[in-house]
């Protein structure tokens, strides 16, 4: 079981009936009322007083305790989510680009943009990012995680723009291909100026490449784009 369904399957506090107390609590006091008041009729009346009061506020203390049961699970997975992209979120000054693919509201709640799930997939549409399909599987989206890595975000919509007017279909395919013009690097990497795989070791004209300014780099990923590109994905 993972820590998500064990803290899934965590029990509720044990909630109250409030029926079953109310007449529990209506046998307790017939006999004492009855002697109390002497009559059946006012100690009827005053148990149907006492058991609404107390079904009443019983049903507002399991609504509460429910509640708080709610937000202390959210409060757990919220910090589970924390943990997971710790390292994901600290890509940003990473030495390697990251290779996972996320669901928008992955997106979202661990601050790679700032913006709503809705506010990504305009963005998405209007050519800021890109998303494919999970692997596997023939619907849903997501999004590579490498694209949320600066300087990679602010130069992506141009990238991006070439490739829709080539009408080019396999975004993260042409992003993640080693190119022989790149020096055997992928398009991401160049943009990036950093390796997928940190245990890579580069060449010397390859680290070069890398150091290059970002408007450069830029230069050259749009100028490839303009030929065939041998298909070896690495991200």
């Amino acid at each position: 079981m993972t820590t998500a369904q064990k803290i899934s399957a965590k029990p509720s506090p044990a909630a109250f009936d409030p029926d079953e107390l109310s007449r529990l609590l209506s046998t307790e006091l017939t006999e004492p009322l009855e002697n109390a008041l002497g009559s059946k009729e006012e100690a009827s009346t005053v148990k149907g007083l006492v058991k609404t009061a107390l079904r009443n506020a019983i049903a507002r203390l399991s609504r509460a305790q429910q509640s708080i049961h709610q937000l202390d699970r959210d409060k757990q997975r919220e910090n589970l989510g924390r943990r997971k992209f710790k390292k994901l979120a600290a890509g940003k000054t990473a030495k390697t680009l990251p290779v996972a693919d996320l669901t928008p509201t992955e997106v979202v709640e661990h601050g790679l943009v700032e913006m709503s799930v809705s506010q990504l997939y305009r963005a998405t549409q209007q050519g800021r990012f890109y998303c494919a399909k999970p692997r596997g599987k023939s619907i849903g989206r997501v999004y590579p995680a490498w694209q949320f890595v600066a300087p990679v975000t602010e130069m992506l919509p141009e990238i991006l723009a070439v490739l829709k007017e080539q009408g080019e279909c396999h975004v993260h395919a042409r992003m993640v291909t080693e190119e022989d013009d790149l020096m055997e690097l992928a398009p991401a990497e160049v943009l990036a100026g950093r390796l997928f795989n940190a245990s890579e070791q580069l060449r010397p004209e390859q680290a070069g490449l890398l150091e290059l300014p970002a408007l450069e780099r830029l230069g050259l990923v749009k100028k490839v784009f303009g030929k065939p590109s041998r298909q070896h994905a690495i991200g």
